[in-house]
């Protein structure tokens, strides 16, 4: 309760947010700064929103994950996951390092 009176008289006091954009006297500053409020609320729900979803992934990205895993654990820069012993046809082994 004690949080909500504090935000509330944060917000319109004066110096506060909200208070500067009803009580500033020009309509065109008011007009920018709620845009611009807008803007970045906006923003902000869109990018919460898309969190897990963007970047997506490209298809070619398991080509590089899969021998640097294998690398990592010791099995070299093969990847027989992706049926490539030997490399992948078009992208030799250590292909990224270069």
């Amino acid at each position: 309760m004690r949080m909500t009176l504090l935000l509330r008289r944060f917000l319109y006091a004066q110096s506060g947010l909200l208070g500067w954009l009803v009580h500033d006297g020009k309509p065109q500053r008011r007009l920018a700064g709620l845009l611009l409020l807008v803007g970045v609320v906006a923003a902000l729900l869109l990018h919460l929103a898309a969190g897990f979803h963007w970047p997506t992934p490209w298809d070619d990205e398991i080509h590089f994950l899969v021998p640097a895993w294998n690398l990592a654990h010791g099995f070299g820069l093969v990847a027989p996951q992706l049926n490539a012993p030997q490399g992948l046809f078009w992208m030799p082994d250590g292909y990224a390092l270069f």
